[in-house]
């Protein structure tokens, strides 16, 4: 039988809750701001992770764009690169950047494409052109969530989506409803 007064299980207790504690003081402020949805930005993960998931999502959509029947060109690939590596509020600003590796680019070749990708469900005009995850996401296996004291935790995405539900019950905010998306978006 092990000793639950021995110092090794204390301190194993104590990191569980204080792992808990931050989880739901983060839950806890993310229902006060407001935000129902969160995304889980690329950005708190490591670059070489974030990377290989850029990847992912690229290839998925061009797998998308491919059976919807259109041609993945060279310009449909740099207006992709542009929107998966940077927050791009507008269409303006990947027009700009776009123009800037091709110069014969077209801001309604620009257009077009945000569109078709809005089509998809690849991007949300609403979340400044950010690739948007459901529960169901492949490309997303873990989450980064770093605290202010310079920790972090890495949790799955299911396992995520499971405290979330539990936050948002404990605040009242969600009685037995699912989760159908997160994303993380600045009001």
């Amino acid at each position: 039988m092990v000793n639950p007064f021995n110092a090794d299980a204390i301190a194993s207790t104590v990191v569980d809750i204080v792992i808990k504690k931050q989880i739901f003081d983060f839950l806890l402020e993310v229902a006060k701001v407001g935000w129902w949805l969160l995304m889980i930005e690329r950005t708190n993960v490591r670059r070489d992770e974030r990377y290989q998931r850029t990847q992912m999502q690229k290839e998925a959509i061009l797998d998308a764009l491919r059976a919807k029947g259109l041609r993945i060109t060279k310009q449909r690939k740099i207006i992709l690169d542009i929107i998966l590596g940077e927050d791009c509020s507008c269409c303006k600003e990947i027009y700009f950047q776009a123009s800037k590796i091709d110069k014969k680019i077209g801001a309604a070749t620009v257009y077009r494409m945000v569109n078709t990708l809005e089509d998809l469900g690849a991007i949300s005009r609403k979340n400044m052109y950010r690739v948007e995850c459901d529960r169901d996401c492949s490309f997303l296996e873990s989450c980064c969530i770093e605290f202010d004291d310079n920790t972090s935790l890495e949790v799955s995405t299911d396992k995520l989506h499971k405290i979330i539900c539990s936050g948002l019950r404990a605040c009242g905010y969600s009685k037995n409803q699912n989760i159908r998306n997160i994303r993380l978006a600045k009001e």
